[in-house]
């Protein structure tokens, strides 16, 4: 044992800022960057603003029991 640590990064969008693969249809990788932080800076606007609300009634509907079963 001599005490090392691992860190290991998970990729869950593999390639997704291959920007390569942007250039071959006119978006320079500065200006996917660019245009990447505009659209987050939006749906954090959006978000901000707004006020989303769905009526679920889950509680009333769904009947929590115990065990395997979800017999009392």
């Amino acid at each position: 044992n001599d005490n090392n640590i691992f860190i290991n990064e998970i990729n869950t969008l593999p390639g997704s800022v291959a920007f390569y693969l942007w250039e071959d249809k006119g978006y320079p990788f500065k200006e996917l960057i660019d245009r990447m932080i505009e659209i987050a800076i939006e749906v954090h606007k959006d978000k901000e603003e707004n006020m989303y609300f769905y009526e679920a009634d889950l509680f009333n509907r769904v009947h929590l029991g115990s065990g395997k079963t979800g017999k009392a």
